[in-house]
């Protein structure tokens, strides 16, 4: 009577395999090699691009006091925490580009006046959407050119960009000079016979009028990819922008974003020749997700944007001090639950010191994704890699892989037949011998 059992236990452990594989995989082979070590006070923050889903494991290379080859001290980072977060804004799959980054391919839309309409569809794959980011140009309504007085009794800094430049020198306040543009809000001046730089306009006293005034409300509206009333709206005026900068047209925040579809349209109602913007726009643009729309007509090429993401709760949150120590790997290693949704997506790893600084080794290796670590407040940070590995973790059904091996396996054997007919004629062999064996055994009460 128990005979029957074998059979049945052996088909539900099948069952069990052929639906319970799991994968594990590793964001690189090996740690990066160590080019050096710095100290920060504040937090480091490292982009990265994952390939797969369910990261389930950090590897994070960290020297507190007396490492390596001490016994571990006792909270050794005292305090120090470490985040997983997306980091959308490191994702270069959508048409914006770096910051400075103007292409000469790129051109300008007509005046975005009366009823035109620019509209552009994509897909998000993060959470939590709580805006668009274009570029516009308002025409040289910031400043003319002409001269210009700096406010007084203040030294004023000029960059060799605007924004995020490099530090170029300083000015006296009350200084004249010669203003020659605009972009970003900063105005772009002569100082000397072959050299230019860019200072902020709130550090003048006195301006050149520009030649024209814009005035007038713009109205970015959402709509879901096949919507027909807006799910989200926002406004900003003309005379809020800046020429040839980027805008943000921010809105409550839409949770339920990621991999979802939507279409954003840009109106200005009041707008008229003169007294309008414009868009960026990529006519070899190549944003496979989506698609631009002028006035109402499908388009070659997109609008230049970036959705923006308020990103509210961390993937993994821990502490240092709670972590293993991996004496082979000179690391501290942390496992939690496998996070969903990390496949195709730009994630980082991001460390806050607690009560002390902390000493963080760096490499010339970049990890995928390619991007540089950070460190607030520290701008002449290294512009290589933190050092860390991560672990993905991913169930694959064990009939795929029997299916993929036993098509490599006609493969091969159809490559080599006599060896494979006798491989099979052993195989067959011993598992008719064992069922004979099974069966001598049962008659004998074994």
């Amino acid at each position: 009577m128990r005979r029957p059992l074998l059979p049945i236990c052996l088909l539900l452990a099948a069952l069990f395999v052929l639906t319970a594989c799991t994968v594990s995989t590793s964001l690189v082979p090996i740690m990066a090699e160590e080019e050096g070590r710095f100290g920060i006070e504040t937090e480091v923050r490292q982009p990265f691009y994952a390939e797969s889903d369910g990261l389930h494991k950090l590897t994070i290379r960290f020297f507190p006091e007396g490492f390596p080859g001490s016994p571990v001290p006792v909270d050794p980072a005292q305090g120090a925490a470490i985040e997983l977060n997306y980091s959308p804004g490191d994702d270069h799959r959508f048409p914006e580009t770096a910051f400075h980054d103007w292409p000469e391919h790129h051109e300008w839309l007509p005046e975005l006046t009366g009823d035109g309409r620019y509209e552009q569809t994509f897909c998000t794959p993060y959470p939590d959407l709580s805006g668009i980011g274009v570029r516009v140009a308002t025409f040289g309504a910031d400043v003319g050119r002409g001269t210009a007085v700096l406010e007084p009794f203040e030294t004023v800094e000029v960059l060799h960009l605007p924004v995020v430049g490099e530090h170029m020198g300083f000015l006296p306040g009350g200084s004249e000079v010669e203003v020659v543009g605009s972009a970003e809000g900063w105005a772009r001046v002569v100082l000397g016979e072959d050299e230019g730089g860019w200072i902020d306009l709130d550090h003048f006293d006195e301006l050149p009028e520009p030649g024209r005034v814009n005035d007038r409300d713009v109205v970015l509206e959402l709509y879901e990819l096949d919507g027909d009333e807006p799910i989200r709206e926002s406004v900003v005026n003309a005379a809020e922008m800046h020429d040839i900068s980027h805008i943000a047209f921010e809105f409550d925040r839409v949770e339920s974003a990621m991999e979802r579809c939507y279409r954003f349209v840009l109106t200005s109602p009041e707008s008229e020749p003169g007294n309008a913007i414009t868009l960026r726009f990529d006519p070899e643009g190549t944003y496979d997700e989506g698609q631009a729309m002028l006035n109402g007509d499908e388009v070659d090429g997109d609008i230049i944007f970036q959705p923006l993401f308020d990103l509210q709760e961390p993937l993994y949150s821990g502490y240092l001090d709670d972590y293993e120590w991996a004496a082979p790997l000179d690391a501290f290693e942390a496992r939690f639950d496998p996070i969903a949704d990390t496949e195709d997506r730009y994630l980082e790893v991001r460390i806050r010191t607690g009560d002390v600084p902390i000493s963080v080794p760096w490499s010339r290796n970049r990890p995928p994704g390619q991007r540089p670590l950070e460190v607030i407040g520290m701008p002449e940070a290294p512009q290589g890699g933190l050092i860390f590995n991560a672990a993905f973790q991913t169930n694959v059904p064990a009939g795929d892989i029997a299916y993929a091996s036993g098509r490599d396996l006609y493969s091969r054997a159809r490559l080599d037949k006599p060896f494979f007919v006798g491989l099979a004629l052993l195989v067959t062999g011993v598992i008719v011998a064992g069922g004979v064996l099974l069966r001598w055994s049962g008659k004998n009460g074994r």
